[in-house]
């Protein structure tokens, strides 16, 4: 936690300046620490009452000392005497981090010894997760003009007519502070962090720093070396170069250049947000080259840098975009939020690569409230499905991992839950086998397809971990769990099953009914209608002794009713054989109709025109004495109709026979 009594009393007491110029602490692996000897120089004569190390303000976290430096508590040092302080550079994360070492004096009245700027860079791959999550440090605002994001992790915000406000993470959510409550700021529309954690306000009529310095220098940005940059000097937009002794030296970034947001990286590139677009000026030969990142409308208000030198601006429809730094130098860009930023109040990101913005957050005691809503991306996402019904499965959800880091990120696993499976598998997803580069990614496509047992319940919320296993922050074997929940409804009994296919069948037939669902009980309709727990329940093989159509349904505890199971049997009367083929006969012919199986009744014509069951009743054997057609078919009570068949018989009369006669 930082301590904020000193500071606040310096706000009034201190008097003099006592800034110096950065030490660069190098490259050091997350994970892994370096210990540096740091010469200070003393700007304010005194004796020593403390030393510190910090960064940006805070103790404990990259920048700690070592101990064994020669600087002594309790020795007298005259202005220009020189000291060493031992100070241990542990990254926490990867990209510039920033710091200070502070040595006060005893005499309260001059208590700034100096102030050294310390500055390092993390190295590590780093994982990063879409859809990020949102939270607010802070709310409850209802002007928001300013907001910035110190190396600690700090959030600091301000609305008109009020003082800055600092956000501290601490465990659990943040601690709250009023960093100007000693000497009030009108209406701040700028706020800037340096690496020490001084706190540099904008805001008319009164410019204001805050912190362990108290030289009231105007700062629309601030570098973690203590240069400043103003978007409105005599010469257009220009830097404020730290001298050793503490004052400062102006240089031109970009003359004339009409600007409205500004950010500087750890490399000290300056990055414009102005009327057409976000522009870059890089330092080169003591002066800057200007390229442009954006160019379009809506026009860019306000711009922000992270650790790794990614870019996020705010349009003016309160949209926030990323440009992600890449390998080449260029930037890619990607859409962060749409339309819910307040435009004017400016921008902010973390050394993790979260973006921070003011966002509508809700009605207050004077009407509506605005809150600082912060993207973050380093939390692994929970996604929510829709209710699903066991044994089905829904839409697709993706996660989208992305190493934010400077090193490669190497997957060793990925595990997903029974309920919530791979949905699909492409040339993009994520794999044990999986290397990204800097600010490469893949995804995880999920599906919510549950298969755990209800136990009779009528519905289960399912909260399940997909698990990617990566080296993240040089951590081999890091487990990060992406949180996956929906609520499991009981899906349907199997549909039951019939013993005996759909079809046409000549006799009755026997029907057996089977579910594969434990526990189910079966109920059947033979007439056609849909089959309810109110039908015949099923205990026995069915007899079919009619054309009837068969249908059933299952009813099991802990699922809903199954799908109806339905069956037609055409039971039909046998197709009658008449005897014999028809064809030309002499005489007279019996003719007699036969089925293959015992039936009722057999129906029949003699002249051609098709019998029904008013035609003649088939007893015994026809007598065929002329020319006719035989029509014949069988009839069954409950069967359908057999099929009609016929017969066609000719009688031929045989040619006389030829008479002789002798000759007269």
């Amino acid at each position: 936690m930082k301590t904020f009594s000193f500071i606040l009393s310096c706000l009034v007491a201190c008097a003099s300046v006592s800034l110096s110029a950065q030490v660069n602490l190098g490259s050091v692996n997350v994970g892994s620490n370096t210990t540096t000897t740091v010469t200070v120089t003393i700007i304010n004569a005194g004796t020593l009452s403390n030393i510190y190390v910090s960064t940006a303000g805070a103790p404990n976290r990259d920048f700690t000392d070592a101990g064994g430096g020669t600087c002594a508590i309790g020795a007298p040092y005259a202005a220009k005497a020189t000291c060493t302080v031992e100070v241990k550079f542990a990254p926490t994360t990867v990209g510039a981090r920033y710091g200070a070492i502070f040595l006060t004096n005893q005499d309260f009245s001059n208590p700034i010894a100096t102030t050294e700027f310390l500055q390092g860079t993390g190295n590590g791959p780093r994982t990063s997760f879409l859809p990020a999550t949102p939270l607010y440090p802070l709310t409850d605002f209802y002007n928001p003009t300013a907001l910035a994001v110190g190396s600690d992790g700090g959030v600091y915000a301000a609305e008109g007519l009020f003082t800055p406000v600092h956000d501290l993470p601490s465990d659990p959510g943040y601690l709250t502070s009023n960093v100007g409550f000693y000497v009030p700021v009108f209406d701040p529309f700028k706020i800037a962090v340096d690496g020490a954690g001084n706190v540099y306000t904008r805001g008319g009529p009164y410019i204001h720093g805050y912190g362990f310095t108290n030289n009231f220098q105007t700062a629309d940005a601030i570098d973690g070396e203590g240069n400043l940059y103003l978007l409105s000097c005599a010469a257009g937009v220009c830097k404020e170069t730290l001298q050793s002794d503490g004052t400062y030296v102006e240089s031109t970034v970009a003359a004339g250049f009409p600007a409205s947001g500004i950010a500087v990286d750890g490399s000290g590139n300056v990055f414009l947000a102005g009327t057409a677009g976000v522009y870059k000026f890089s330092p080169s030969a003591g002066s800057y080259t200007q390229s442009t990142i954006y160019a379009g409308t809506p026009n860019a208000v306000s711009v922000a840098s992270d650790g790794l030198g990614n870019i996020y601006f705010m349009d003016t429809n309160g949209s926030v975009s990323k440009e992600s730094l890449q390998s080449d130098g260029s930037y890619v860009r990607t859409i962060v939020s749409t339309g819910i930023g307040i435009a004017y109040a400016g921008i902010a990101a973390d050394s993790e690569g979260n973006p921070y913005f003011f966002a509508p957050h809700g009605p207050g005691e004077f009407g509506a409230t605005y809150g600082v809503l912060e993207e973050n991306s380093s939390i692994p996402p929970t996604l929510t499905f829709a209710s699903t019904q066991q044994g089905s499965s829904t839409g697709t959800q993706v996660a989208t991992i992305t190493n934010s880091g400077n090193a490669p990120l190497q997957f060793s696993e990925v595990t997903y839950p029974a309920d919530f499976p791979e949905s699909s598998t492409g040339v993009t997803d994520c794999t044990a086998a999986t290397t990204l580069a800097p600010n490469a990614n893949c995804t995880l496509t999920i599906k919510f397809a549950p298969v755990s047992s209800l136990n009779g319940n009528p519905s289960a919320v399912l909260s399940e971990s997909v698990i990617i296993t990566t080296n993240t922050r040089n951590a081999p074997s890091t487990q990060q769990s992406i949180t996956v929940t929906g609520t499991e409804t009981p899906g349907p009994a199997a549909t039951p099953l019939f013993s005996l296919p759909a079809g046409v069948y000549y006799t009755t037939q026997t029907v057996t009914i089977s579910d594969a669902t434990p526990g189910a009980t079966i109920y059947y309709t033979l007439n056609g209608s849909q089959p309810t727990t109110s039908s015949f329940r099923y205990t026995h093989p069915v007899a079919i002794k009619a054309a009837e159509t068969l249908k059933a349904i299952a009813v099991a505890p802990g699922f809903t009713p199954s799908s109806i199971a339905s069956a037609y049997y055409a039971l039909t009367a046998p197709t009658p054989v008449i005897t014999p083929t028809g064809g030309s006969i002499s005489g007279t012919q019996t003719v007699t109709i036969t089925t293959a199986t015992p039936i009722e009744a057999i129906f029949y014509t003699t002249a051609g025109n098709l019998p029904t069951t008013s035609s003649a009743h088939y007893t015994g054997p026809i007598t065929v004495s002329s020319s006719e057609t035989v029509i014949a078919f069988a009839a069954q009570t409950g069967f359908l109709s057999s099929p009609y068949v016929s017969q066609k018989f000719t009688i031929t009369t045989p040619a006389a026979t030829p008479e002789i006669h002798k000759a007269q």
